[in-house]
């Protein structure tokens, strides 16, 4: 294969640690004492602990939710996914509640927002509002890139479809990852089998581990 690169390997991943405290240092929200680098969200917005609660701040120190959740991620569609004493909630960037803190699972997709409540799927508009989509209102979507969506009907058991709802592979009992784009990993039974974007298998034999840098992936054929 002329662009992809396939072979057994030990990787040596000796220039690839960096040093979190250093970074902060370099960085404008440095001077917040932010808890660790994983709490800058976005460009906008950081994440603060304050008596084991989390709350947002913007990059001028402004507190834009004060700390009173268990945890809170920011989502680059505009909003503020929140979790307390197990449940999950939604507020945009204007502080308006989208979603009531009441869902055990909130996800925010491209078309809208989907939600799971007392094992039932909802779906909702940016606004809020309850929206009837072919696939989001019928499908639990793990995965979403801008050609395919990886989905279940009982969110457990999955299956690869397009954008228009056909299926490239259908629900089965396996794990797919389509977050590269140029490529979809399916694992059965801790063998991973590697797929071009149209559901063609590239691999003759399954791999155990597969790792895709770009363009190219290493792969490895036992757990050895």
């Amino acid at each position: 294969m002329s662009r992809v690169l396939i072979t057994i390997f030990v990787m040596l991943m000796c220039n690839l640690t960096f040093d979190l405290n250093a970074q902060l240092e370099t960085c404008k929200w440095q001077k917040f004492n932010l808890f660790d680098y994983d709490d800058i969200l976005s460009e906008k917005y950081a994440r603060v602990r304050y008596n084991n609660e989390y709350g947002i701040i913007n990059e001028n120190g402004d507190t834009i939710i004060a700390p009173k959740y268990t945890e809170i991620y920011y989502n680059k569609a505009g909003f503020f996914i929140c979790y307390n004493k197990g449940r999950w909630g939604l507020i945009n960037e204007n502080l308006d509640v989208i979603l009531e803190e009441k869902y055990s699972s909130i996800k925010v997709f491209s078309k809208g927002i989907q939600a799971i409540s007392k094992s039932k799927l909802y779906f909702f508009d940016y606004s809020g509002k309850l929206s009837d989509d072919k696939i989001f209102s019928k499908y639990y979507i793990h995965q979403e890139s801008e050609d395919l969506l990886v989905a279940s009907d009982d969110n457990k058991n999955t299956g690869v479809m397009d954008r228009s709802g056909k299926w490239l592979f259908p629900i089965e009992n396996a794990y797919y990852d389509i977050s590269n784009s140029k490529f979809i990993i399916r694992q059965r039974d801790f063998k991973r089998d590697i797929f071009d974007r149209l559901g063609q298998k590239i691999n003759k034999t399954p791999f155990f581990i597969i790792n895709i840098y770009g363009e190219y992936f290493i792969a490895r054929k036992d757990n050895v």
